[in-house]
């Protein structure tokens, strides 16, 4: 009975007698928002998404300005994978620094050794710490046998101690030929492949929901993040609005606009009419044109009535049709700096309104 209890134990040490491992990615490119946060406190927003959109190495210690960001993210498709690190080192794992890319028809793919190479390392690591637990035993069952003095019952618990170790050693020495048997899959680890996807830059430049060019706008593009903010960097206020909720949230620098237009409105005679209000400030890419980030990432855009007034492409013959009263259309194209998505060459998007500089 002992020395089954001691073969159950031996074998069981070898998943038992193993620290936790996980793994923590590599501070790497700066494609996540948490990432970003590292930046010198200089960088702005603007700069963040700069970061993002060129897959650049943002880390104080190597990466000081956005050309070196820029610089770092030129070529995505040769950039090396970092390998990850352990927060409990294993013994004799040693993790490639080098993972290549494949091609299997006309499709690349990234071969990642990692966790073959973890699973490898586990395993030896496990032999080995089975080996001396089997040694430890031995050594006990043989001095409970010297000290015997004779005494049957303790030398039966001593070769009850040496025969488990034994068996269980046999068990986990043979447990390479049994995985083999059972699937040769099993021993024979192999770099799992990920499919890879080709790199491919985000233009941050501000556009609207058209990606139409903003000629009329005496805010010059590539400043406007700066001028007015960019996602987690924008200002809002809020300002009264005939809308079912009440009011609209929208950057600060504009609001005293939208409350001309407001004013407009109210003093048209519209009555009780509100408008739905279907969104103001969202940080998003633009939706007819993914690679641009839409107006509404800078608290510049609004829609109203989005179910009756859906985005239409193309852009159907004549007037865009929409069901906003007139009091509405006249009280934001007569206000310096709105203008209405009725009027976008491309597509119909009589929902939308947004602020492009007077």
């Amino acid at each position: 009975m002992r020395h089954k209890l001691l073969i159950t134990v031996i074998t069981l040490g070898y998943l038992l007698f193993l620290p936790f491992m996980s793994l923590a990615a590599t501070p790497g490119c700066c494609i996540f928002k948490a990432q970003c946060e590292d930046m010198p406190e200089s960088w702005t927003s603007t700069d963040q998404l700069k970061c993002a959109s060129k897959g650049g190495d943002f880390q104080k210690k190597n990466c000081s300005d956005i050309a070196t960001c820029q610089k770092a993210g030129t070529d995505k498709a040769t950039a090396p994978l970092s390998a990850p690190v352990l927060e409990a080192p294993l013994p004799g794992l040693t993790l490639s620094s080098n993972v290549p890319i494949v091609e299997e028809s006309g499709a690349k793919y990234y071969e990642i050794p990692w966790i073959a190479e973890f699973i490898g390392a586990l395993y030896k690591f496990g032999m080995t710490a089975v080996g001396v637990l089997a040694v430890i035993m031995i050594m006990v069952g043989g001095f409970i046998w010297l000290t015997a003095g004779g005494n049957q019952e303790n030398i039966g618990t001593a070769k009850g101690y040496i025969t488990g170790a034994i068996i269980g050693l046999i068990i986990a020495l043979g447990s390479y030929t049994v995985l083999k048997i059972v699937n040769p899959a099993l021993v024979n680890l192999k770099p799992i492949k990920i499919l890879y996807v080709a790199y491919e830059p985000l233009d941050i430049t501000p556009g609207n929901e058209t990606s139409e060019p903003i000629a009329t706008s005496s805010v010059d593009q590539a400043s406007i993040a700066t001028t007015y903010g960019v996602c987690d960097s924008v200002k809002l206020a809020k300002v009264d609005f005939p809308t079912s909720n009440g009011y609209l949230m929208i950057n600060e620098k504009v609001a005293d606009s939208l409350r001309q237009v407001a004013a407009k409105i109210n003093a048209s005679g519209l009555g009780g009419y509100k408008l739905i209000n279907g969104g103001t400030f969202n940080c998003r890419p633009n939706v007819n044109n993914p690679k641009k980030m839409s107006l509404h990432s800078y608290g510049l855009a609004i829609d109203f009535n989005p179910s009756t007034n859906p985005n239409k492409k193309p852009k159907p013959a004549g007037v865009c049709p929409h069901d906003l009263p007139d009091a509405v259309m006249n009280a934001f194209k007569s206000t310096a700096g709105w203008r209405w998505g009725g009027d976008f060459k491309s597509v119909c998007d009589a929902m939308h309104f947004e602020y492009i500089g007077q």
